[in-house]
């Protein structure tokens, strides 16, 4: 080989491996950051889920109470 395609080679890896080195690092930050995500997601939906089923609840105590008023209003006008 000649001394030129030789000195740039030489240049050339480290330069690949630090860009090697640098992707795999990041990805593992990724990955991380990700899983986070992930976690605050879930507490999300979590908590959509509870308040969906408070809602539900609140809408059929709210019409047992309307009927339960109501027979008290009949009785009340006996």
């Amino acid at each position: 080989m000649s001394e030129p395609i030789l000195i740039a080679l030489i240049g050339i890896i480290p330069s690949v491996l630090v860009a090697i080195v640098s992707i795999i690092s990041n990805n593992a930050i990724v990955k991380v950051k990700i899983e986070e995500l992930e976690k605050t997601v879930n507490k999300h939906n979590q908590i959509v889920e509870r308040t969906y089923t408070l809602e539900r609840d609140l809408a059929t105590y709210w019409s047992k109470y309307d009927e339960l008023k109501s027979r008290v209003d009949r009785l009340k006008n006996q």
